[in-house]
């Protein structure tokens, strides 16, 4: 589940996990300029092929918010396309947060898409993005 946290003079970050096939993703997303690291390494050097980097980037490209905000991701489990999936899950998460049963705006308002009542994002839910 997403939650949105602020200490001190940290500015809002919000998180998610993401999860596709074996593979689970933590996903920290902070106000920057789009740098994007994974397990340590950059975006170019975790997922060479750009079909898992289009996959990761897709809910950030959707948005248009993708040099807004910097990620931080840890990631295990799986191969490099459960890997991907499972980031892209938790950045979507990332991007919503609940609200009285809806996921609405996260930090700032981030992303304006409601869910509709009993529903949930799902890992899938972006699915037709990549």
């Amino acid at each position: 589940m997403s939650t949105i946290s602020s200490i001190g003079a940290t500015p809002a970050q919000s998180r998610g996990t993401g999860k596709r096939k074996t593979s689970v993703a933590r996903v920290i997303l902070r106000p920057g300029d789009g740098k994007t690291w994974i397990n340590g390494k950059t975006l170019d050097q975790y997922f060479p092929r750009l079909l898992h980097r289009k996959a990761v980037m897709a809910p950030l490209e959707v948005t248009e918010l993708s040099n807004q905000y910097d990620l931080r991701v840890r990631v295990h489990g799986g191969g490099p396309s459960g890997q991907a999936g499972a980031v892209r899950h938790g950045v979507a998460r990332a991007l919503v947060a609940p609200s009285h049963g809806r996921l609405r705006a996260g930090p700032d308002g981030i992303l304006r898409h409601v869910v509709p009542e009993g529903e949930e994002l799902r890992a899938d839910s972006f699915a037709a993005v990549a």
